[in-house]
């Protein structure tokens, strides 16, 4: 029994692979043996490179707009899937408090200039808090001064 299911495990992969193209194949391509004889190992790790970044699911929800041959009940429905999106992304979707943080984080981020902007985005401070601290070591390295 215990080589039918290493058998079975090595086959699902080769028919896993005869199946990607592209990105997938390339992500498929770099793991060990071992790993591909996991298939939640494979799976994670394609569904991992293909991933959407925070910031992309905020921008998406931030610029939706109606169009005209659209319901406002599909687009409620859109605005509604995107902003889900968006809290699951940065998990604050289940924490009222953690949801606050996030409002509040991104009201910061709209104030301040595009490149200390990007740097805390590429830092993923988890609070506000968090951010600020960033910011001051920021500004710190540059020497400029604390707003």
């Amino acid at each position: 029994m215990r080589t039918s299911v290493k058998h079975a495990s090595t086959s699902n992969a080769a028919v896993l692979q005869a199946h990607l193209t592209g990105k997938a194949l390339k992500v498929f391509s770099t793991l060990s043996i071992d790993e591909l004889r996991d298939y939640p190992t494979v799976k994670a790790a394609i569904l991992d490179a293909f991933s959407v970044v925070p910031e992309v699911y905020r921008k998406r929800f931030r610029g939706l707009t109606k169009s005209n041959s659209e319901t406002c009940a599909e687009f409620a429905f859109r605005l509604s899937t995107q902003f889900s999106r968006w809290l699951e992304s940065e998990g604050t979707d289940t924490d009222i408090e953690l949801l606050r943080d996030l409002i509040q984080r991104e009201q910061f981020n709209s104030i301040v200039d595009s490149d200390l902007r990007h740097w805390l985005i590429d830092q993923k401070p988890k609070t506000l808090r968090g951010q600020r601290i960033r910011q001051r070591h920021q500004m710190d390295l540059r020497g400029s001064p604390h707003p």
